[in-house]
């Protein structure tokens, strides 16, 4: 973490040096311990800092008890600026613990904590968690489960979970009759119905005129809880498996695989702009620029060349992923798949090509030669190019994958509120300019 003494002002959340000082906030969460409780260590786990508008974090306190066994609690929060903060943040009892009633809001800091799964942003989330397998036994929640007969014993675990956003559940069976999992998403602002209809609808695509797109089966929609459950497709990450596959071959199906989506006759309601990547390359150059006084003046140079060359909308808008990106690679054998569409929409397919090139390059870097990274670009773009029916504006996608690799990749230590030296940020902005002055896609 960045020391708070560290983090430049934000007008917006004027209180996020304080809640990013653990031992600040350790004093805090003290002073609410019942007699005989003492804190050994404040620490904050993770963060995920949205310049001028909120701040996500996790603590993690370190607790002796009167007996002297360690006792470890973790507390989820979310800062708020300016803004009526919801009443389902704001009103709520003291967080009932082993170690005392810690507060669920503290008004002089507009941070509103929790425990695990009691997140009131996602409301279905504690109702999901809890009941485990038995959620399934409500009909019709799973129109489609991945059992046959009797609902078998399951486990559930936590395979993501972004404060307030969303939550990622594995299901396990325990009678191992079948080793692929399956996954369930609780959202808190998503609509889960339209999510799970558009899973749906690409799912048919894919399985009637698209093979090579190989998705994850929807299986079922609950939207009192919010929430949509799908199959695995299998396989392992692209970035797990680099350096045991046929690199070359398997970059060449995802770009099958995301030329057979961009072709589908598919009418998502979201559209995705130019204005909106600019919209937070400016957002970016202020943030940055605060984060990193020492590199304004590349800072300036680099975004303000982006921006004053900012093209106009794309004059073909074809479904996209919207997150395109190595992570979302699965590969398994001779094939890959495609995950997570949560920000499945209409917009320019380079929006998808620039995504997924620039977030290559920012994760093979040190883990593949220059060389190989090269081949493997050349591959994925000249097999995309043949199977759509459009030309690849090269200047177009050089714009976008510059603008992606900041909007994307510079920002991330400001929003993880990493500690760390400019040095890498300025890497970043150097390859973003060398990446738009086309000196990448000849």
């Amino acid at each position: 973490m960045l020391a708070a003494s560290n983090i430049p002002t934000d007008e917006a959340l004027p209180q996020l040096a304080t809640i990013a000082n653990e031992a600040a906030m350790g004093g805090h969460f003290a002073t609410h311990l019942d007699p005989g409780w003492e804190l050994s260590r404040c620490r904050i786990r993770e963060a995920r800092y949205y310049p001028g508008a909120a701040c996500l974090l996790a603590y993690h306190l370190t607790l002796a008890s009167p007996s002297g066994e360690e006792t470890v609690i973790t507390l989820f929060g979310r800062a708020f600026g300016a803004e009526t903060v919801p009443e389902a943040f704001r009103a709520r009892p003291p967080l009932a613990t082993a170690a005392g009633r810690l507060p669920s809001f503290l008004p002089q800091l507009g941070l509103a904590l929790w425990i695990f799964p009691d997140d009131p942003g996602i409301l279905g989330l504690a109702s999901v968690w809890r009941r485990g397998g038995a959620h399934f036994d409500t009909p019709g929640v799973l129109i489609d489960p991945p059992w046959q007969g009797r609902r078998p014993g399951l486990e559930t675990a936590i395979q993501s979970y972004v404060p307030a956003k969303r939550c990622i559940l594995r299901y396990d069976r325990l009678d191992h009759a079948n080793p692929e999992p399956f996954f369930g998403k609780v959202y808190a602002n998503e609509d889960a119905r339209a999510l799970y209809a558009q899973m749906q609808e690409l799912w048919r695509h894919s399985r009637g005129a698209a093979p090579e797109l190989v998705l994850a089966r929807p299986l079922g929609c609950d939207p009192r809880s919010n929430a949509v459950w799908q199959s695995s497709p299998g396989g392992d990450p692209l970035l797990e498996v680099l350096g045991s596959i046929d690199l070359p071959a398997v970059m060449r199906r995802v770009a099958a695989a995301l030329a057979a989506l961009h072709r589908a006759d598919l009418h998502p309601a979201r559209v995705w702009s130019v204005a909106d990547e600019t919209a937070k390359l400016e957002r970016a150059r202020v943030a940055l620029g605060r984060f990193y006084p020492a590199l304004r003046r590349q800072i300036d140079g680099v975004l303000g060349g982006l921006i004053a060359s900012t093209p106009g909308e794309a004059a073909r808008l074809v479904p996209v992923h919207g997150d395109f990106h190595c992570n979302q690679i699965l590969v398994q054998d001779d094939r890959v798949a495609v995950i997570d569409f949560d920000l499945f929409g209409c917009g320019d397919p380079l929006h998808d090509v620039g995504r997924f090139l620039s977030r290559f390059r920012a994760y093979t870097h040190g883990k593949l030669d220059e060389a190989a990274v090269e081949r493997a670009e050349a591959n994925f773009l000249g097999t995309y190019e043949i199977l759509v029916p459009w030309r690849v504006d090269r200047r177009r996608l050089e714009w976008l994958m510059a603008v992606l690799l900041v909007n994307r990749q510079a920002l991330k230590p400001v929003k993880k509120l990493s500690a760390g030296g400019p040095e890498p940020v300025a890497t970043m902005l150097a390859e973003a300019q060398r990446i738009a002055m086309g000196r990448r896609l000849e």
